[in-house]
């Protein structure tokens, strides 16, 4: 995804010294240093993945967070869904009444639907080669004696 890449990178030369060097023979060894790094530094930022956005990042995050829910924690796509509802309905119940609902950007979750829920979590566990646990069957869990 491009982390830690720098995108950056510095041209250091050999500064002029007009005491051995005349000032066409550094112009030319400047031009063609350049040109050197030139043909190098291109090649490899053009096959450089990008830098990822914030949004890229945040949702990269949120996916994480449901892969857990969802593979180690046992939650299933409902339950995930359900509970971003429930903190949604919390971070409401703080508002006062006037103020409008805080947006995206104030780390606020937003509603999702349990298929985006699933295919964000068997998406990233594609990528990383996760094997998911087979989900739960469907109804009503079976009832649990004391």
């Amino acid at each position: 995804m491009g982390l830690g890449v720098p995108r950056r990178s510095e041209f250091t030369y050999k500064p002029w010294d007009p005491n051995r060097e005349t000032e066409r023979n550094f112009r030319v060894r400047l031009i063609s240093e350049f040109k050197a790094r030139l043909e190098q530094e291109v090649p490899e930022q053009r096959d450089r993945a990008p830098e990822p956005s914030i949004l890229a990042l945040k949702n990269l995050h949120r996916d994480c967070e449901w892969l857990v829910l969802y593979h180690f924690k046992s939650q299933s796509y409902s339950q995930i869904v359900r509970n971003i509802g429930e903190k949604l309905a919390a971070l409401d119940s703080k508002l006062p009444s006037d103020e409008p609902a805080k947006k995206e950007s104030d780390n606020r979750p937003e509603l999702v639907s349990i298929d985006a829920v699933a295919l964000a979590v068997r998406n990233l566990a594609s990528i990383v080669g996760l094997k998911l646990r087979t989900p739960d069957p469907a109804g009503r869990p079976p009832r649990q004696d004391p």
